[in-house]
């Protein structure tokens, strides 16, 4: 779902609220994506319409080659906090621990092109 033309973490996360899994969203009918967003059926078509898991083996078989994990919002490791967050992503990919000791703890994302100002100034160096 992060692949998909059109969909950013904003979209997803509507989406995820609405399907709760991003099984039931690759699932959805166009009406229902639609009925959803609050898009055109045009639009959805454009970001739904590729229903091919190619993209996403070749993730998983980069990630595995690497050793990097891959974690999505709906594990309990995804840190409570970043859950509420209306822009979350929905996946992460890291190499690591993520066993924390508490919420307090703290990671860095590495990486985001478009840092926002929020971003910057909770962000612990």
């Amino acid at each position: 779902m992060s692949r998909c033309k059109g969909i950013g973490p904003v979209t997803a996360n509507k989406l995820l609220d609405e399907f709760i899994t991003a099984r039931n969203i690759y699932d959805a009918s166009i009406d229902e994506i639609v009925c959803c967003l609050g898009i055109s059926e045009q639009h959805a078509m454009k970001m739904m319409g590729d229903k091919s898991l190619d993209d996403a083996k070749r993730i998983i078989d980069l990630c595995e080659q690497n050793r990097v994990s891959i974690l999505t919002k709906e594990e309990k490791k995804y840190i409570d906090n970043a859950k509420k967050l209306p822009d979350a992503l929905v996946v992460l990919y890291y190499k690591g621990n993520l066993n924390f000791a508490s919420e307090l703890e703290r990671m860095a994302i590495v990486g985001s092109m478009r840092c926002t100002r929020d971003a910057r100034e909770n962000c612990m160096c």
